[in-house]
C-alpha cells in the first residue's frame, strides 16, 4: 500500500471519532501515505496531526455543488489510492469512491451504495462482541487487512489550542457547551440556568460557548445565571478553551468529543 484515503466529513464529532482508526491504518502501513477528507472548515483541526499525512478540505456547501463534487471525483481519481476507505457511507461518498479507482474500496452495507465498493462490512458492532465506543465500529471496515482496535482515544495536533484564553479569575474553570445539532439531545434551558447557577454559588468559574447560531441560547442562560461566555466561536477557540478547562458540561457534541481529545 502506497496511498490510501480515508473519509468522513460533516459533523465534528463524527471526523473526530475517527482518528483512531487513522491512527491504527498509519501504525500498519507506516510507509504509506495517509489522507484524510473532511468538511473544509474542519480542516484546520486535522492539519499537523500525526496519524494522517495530509488533509483534504471538502467544500461540501459549495455553491455549485454538482459542479464541486465532479471535479473532486476526478480529483481523486488522479491521486491513484490502493486503499480508500468510506466512513460517510452517503452518496455522495460512495460515488468518490468508485469514481477513485482504488483496487480496495472499503465500505459499509448501506441501501444502494454497498454496490461501489467490492470490501463491505455491517455499520453495527455486533451485539456478541460487546456494547462499542463509537470509534471501534470503523475498525470493521479494516477487519480483512489485520489492522485490530488499539488505542481508541481521538486525536488532535499536540500543539493545536495551546495559548490560554481565559486569564483571569479564580476557582475552577467550567465549560458549558449547551447547543446540540438535534433536538432530541437537548437538554432544557432552566436546566442549565440552575446548574450553572449552582456551580457559580460553588466558587467555580462558568463561562458558556457555542457556534455563532446558539447565540440567543447562550445570552439568555448567561443573562439569568450570571455567567460568562466565551467571546471566540471559532474550532480553534473551543480547542483552545476546552484544553484550559477543568470540566465540560454539554450533549452529546462535537465539544464533547474534543474533550475526549484533550483529556479535559
Amino acid at each position: 500500500m502506497k496511498r490510501i484515503l480515508v473519509m468522513r466529513f460533516r459533523a465534528l464529532g463524527d471526523a473526530l471519532l475517527a482518528t483512531p482508526l487513522l491512527r491504527a491504518v498509519k501504525a500498519h502501513y507506516p510507509a504509506a501515505r495517509v489522507d484524510y477528507l473532511v468538511d473544509e472548515e474542519l480542516a484546520p483541526l486535522f492539519r499537523g496531526n500525526p496519524d494522517c499525512d495530509r488533509v483534504l478540505a471538502y467544500p461540501r456547501r459549495a455553491r455549485w455543488r454538482s459542479v464541486s463534487d465532479l471535479r473532486w471525483a476526478l480529483r481523486l481519481r488522479r491521486e491513484r489510492y490502493d486503499l480508500l476507505l468510506d466512513l460517510q457511507g452517503s452518496g455522495t461518498s460512495a460515488l468518490f469512491t468508485l469514481f477513485s479507482g482504488a483496487p480496495r474500496r472499503h465500505g459499509y452495507r448501506v441501501r444502494h451504495r454497498h454496490l461501489f465498493y467490492n470490501q463491505k462490512s455491517d455499520r453495527g458492532w455486533p451485539a456478541e462482541r460487546g456494547r462499542p465506543y463509537a470509534p471501534i465500529n470503523h475498525f470493521l471496515l479494516v477487519e480483512s487487512l489485520g489492522i485490530q482496535p488499539r488505542d481508541l482515544t481521538p486525536g488532535l495536533p499536540p500543539d493545536l489550542g495551546l495559548e490560554n484564553p481565559f486569564t483571569h479569575g479564580s476557582g475552577p474553570l467550567v465549560l458549558v457547551a449547551p447547543g446540540a445539532t438535534w433536538r432530541a439531545k437537548q437538554w432544557p434551558a432552566e436546566s442549565y440556568i440552575e446548574i450553572t447557577g449552582a456551580l457559580r454559588r460553588e466558587g467555580c468559574r462558568v463561562v458558556l460557548m457555542g457556534s455563532p447560531g446558539e447565540r440567543p441560547l447562550l445570552e439568555n442562560i448567561a443573562e439569568r445565571s450570571g455567567a460568562d461566555i466565551h467571546d471566540d466561536p471559532s474550532l480553534p477557540g473551543m480547542v483552545a478553551a476546552l484544553r484550559h478547562a477543568d470540566l465540560l458540561l454539554s450533549t452529546d457534541s462535537g465539544a464533547r468529543h474534543v474533550a475526549v481529545a484533550l483529556g479535559t
